[in-house]
């Protein structure tokens, strides 16, 4: 079993400051363990400025502040496992360390630092009831997915909590294209700082709501896009389950829709198939009343408006010809 004296469970900012000050003070037997491949922590995805003024006398992105003390670390030649995540510590400080290039292996140490930073708190934990569609995302995990990962969660932002991070993402995801419709706070104000708030949302005109916050979450993947389009295309209709599907009535039944494995089932008329049928030609129907939207491909809602609009129409004129 390999010994050290001192072993550091993590390498952010905390682990590696705690590393290079016990190095410096003379602790030579070291081992810095990190779960990720890159040292540096959460700081690698805070690509914005503002760290480093009290430390370093220079203003610095998080990267850049986290490079520091990595350049640091790496001047003492301080041994480290990346890629590496500590499965268990014992009472008497034996690690069960586990990762691709070292195995599961077990290391004695006569003294343990955990840095291991901390975790947001899930959905679940914030008790937010409703279904669990895709695309609800905790402030870190979208900042990852934008600035490490160079992906998009979404297009259509709603953020709820008013802390830094929260105020930070509303503005890097109006950066990158997306539209913030609001910051919402279940305080009476805001958790960032004031700075950030002019910043990030003043500058960007993207609403605060303060003494708010959601209670409901609606929809199931792309599901709730089409009932909202339904909702508020056909004002007045009503909405219940039929046949395990969302239902639509307008004076009678207007239409109804359902998700697949595959696609999206669109449920309508024959007369609304054939009125938009060369629109529909690129799309399965079955001539009947069912079109068919794959997964695959981005709903054409523009497309479905007009033909919820037509049915509309197509109930008005038959309940003129029943006046009759």
């Amino acid at each position: 079993m390999k010994q050290v004296q001192l072993a550091i469970i993590g390498g952010g900012p905390a682990g590696l400051s705690a590393a290079i000050a016990a190095r410096k003070a003379g602790v030579e037997d070291i081992l810095l363990i990190e779960r990720d491949r890159e040292l540096g922590g959460i700081l690698n995805q805070c690509i914005h400025a503002g760290f480093g003024l009290h430390t370093f006398g220079r203003e610095l992105t998080g990267p850049e502040y986290a490079g520091e003390y990595v350049r640091q670390f790496r001047e003492l030649n301080i041994p480290c496992l990346s890629g590496a995540m500590v499965l268990n510590l014992s009472p008497d400080r034996v690690l069960t360390v586990t990762g691709r290039e070292t195995g599961l292996v077990q290391i004695q140490a006569q003294a343990v630092i955990l840095a291991m930073g901390c975790r947001e708190r899930p959905r679940g934990a914030l008790n937010i009831p409703g279904t669990r569609p895709a695309g609800i995302y905790s402030a870190g995990a979208a900042q990852r997915l934008v600035n490490v990962e160079g992906l998009m969660p979404g297009r259509d932002v709603v953020i709820l909590g008013s802390g830094d991070i929260g105020l930070i993402m509303a503005r890097r995801m109006t950066l990158e294209g997306a539209r913030v419709h609001a910051v919402a706070e279940v305080m009476p104000y805001s958790g960032g700082l004031k700075r950030n708030i002019v910043q990030c949302l003043e500058d960007f005109h993207i609403p605060l709501y303060l003494s708010t916050t959601v209670v409901d979450i609606h929809g199931r993947e792309r599901l709730e896009a089409v009932r909202s389009l339904v909702l508020e295309t056909a004002a007045g209709c009503s909405e219940k389950l039929a046949w395990g599907a969302p239902t639509y009535y307008l004076n009678g039944y207007l239409l109804q829709f359902a998700a697949y494995k595959k696609h999206l089932g669109f449920y309508t008329t024959p007369a609304t198939l054939e009125h938009w049928k060369e629109a529909l030609s690129g799309y399965k129907t079955n001539e009947k009343n069912t079109v068919q939207f794959p997964h695959n491909k981005e709903l054409p809602l523009d497309l479905m408006k007009e033909m919820i609009l037509f049915r509309i129409r197509e109930k008005e004129t038959e309940s003129q010809d029943t006046n009759k």
